[in-house]
């Protein structure tokens, strides 16, 4: 792992702690994950495990830190590990695929796979009413999963024009 992509990945998802703090909730007290988006990107730029490993860290960290469902934090943790890696088996699945194809793709199964995973743990934990699981899911996941695929693509054709207009290599 190099120090600039390390600095790159903790960059992008503080900018990323950013969005998911300042969404509001959508449905009672839980919100959009707008985090994923950058852990997303992230993964996509720098698919190698020891970087989605930082990279799960520390969007587990952030959005344990953020959440705003009570008994939420380790949840969200241990949710971002098991979404992140398997975003990567992904990246490496689609194999030559364009980026922003990928990205589109990851973007929406992605969030699916973290709202189904975060739910099922929530319920697990007992944060959760599991009978409720299938509201949340169509009225929080579903519209998370469009909304990440929109910003997802704004935020990596913003990092793609940042890295070409100041010529920094990954």
């Amino acid at each position: 792992m190099k120090l600039r992509q390390e600095i790159t990945i903790a960059l992008l998802l503080v900018i990323g702690l950013l969005l998911h703090y300042l969404t509001p909730p959508i449905f009672a007290t839980v919100k959009p994950d707008l985090l994923l988006s950058m852990m997303f990107i992230c993964i996509l730029l720098f698919p190698t495990f020891k970087n989605t490993l930082l990279t799960a860290f520390l969007s587990g960290i952030f959005t344990a830190l953020t959440t705003g469902m009570p008994g939420g934090q380790i949840p969200n943790f241990i949710e971002k590990f098991i979404t992140a890696f398997i975003v990567l088996f992904i990246v490496y699945a689609l194999g030559k695929l364009h980026n922003q194809i990928k990205l589109g793709i990851i973007s929406l199964v992605g969030t699916a796979i973290s709202g189904t995973v975060f739910l099922s743990l929530a319920a697990a934990f007992g944060a959760f009413k599991m009978a409720a699981f299938v509201p949340t899911f169509i009225a929080v996941v579903v519209p998370a999963a469009v909304l990440n695929f929109v910003v997802s693509y704004i935020l990596y054709n913003v990092v793609l024009a940042a890295k070409k207009s100041t010529n920094v290599t990954f």
